[in-house]
Order: C-alpha cells, then sequence, then structure tokens
C-alpha cells in the first residue's frame, strides 16, 4: 500500500488517542506502541487544553512520536495526526 491509501485510509477512521494536559508519559507512548502493533493506522487527537499549541509544535510532537514507536507519519490536519507502523 502506498502512502497515498493510508491518507485515504487516515480520513475514515476517527482518533484512538488524545493528548490532554498532562501531555506525553511512557504510558502514553507503550499505549501507543500497542495500538500501533493492534491496528497498524493510529489516529491522535491534541486536545486544545494540552500545552502544544501551533503547527510546528503539533508537527515536531509527531514526528518525535513516529521517532519512539518507529512509525512513519502519514498526515497532520490542524491538531490531529495519524502514525501508521507496518
Amino acid at each position: 500500500m502506498d502512502e497515498r491509501n493510508y491518507k485515504r485510509l487516515a480520513k475514515s477512521i476517527e482518533p484512538l488517542l488524545r493528548i490532554g494536559k498532562k501531555g506525553i508519559s511512557d504510558s502514553f507512548v507503550d499505549e501507543l506502541i500497542r495500538a500501533l502493533k493492534k491496528h497498524h493506522l493510529v489516529k491522535i487527537k491534541v486536545l486544545k487544553v494540552a500545552s502544544y499549541s501551533g503547527r510546528e509544535e503539533i508537527e515536531r510532537l509527531a514526528y518525535d512520536l513516529a521517532r519512539r514507536t518507529e512509525s512513519k507519519v502519514v498526515s497532520i490536519i490542524g491538531r490531529t495526526f495519524t502514525l501508521y507502523h507496518s
């Protein structure tokens, strides 16, 4: 499957995880790894109460989580991003 197909699939799924005011913890990363292994494609929403604001911070967060979970960023739209793990 190519990147376009993953982006198309990402549009049809709801966020599975949410990042709130507590931010990213080790348990969040562990939960994300489990979700990626089970679903392969995981959408994450950054809530407005989270300390991340602005496109650059959310983009940095998405790529940091992708690195930590050995996954790839499929899309970033607003405060929501999708990761893929094969």
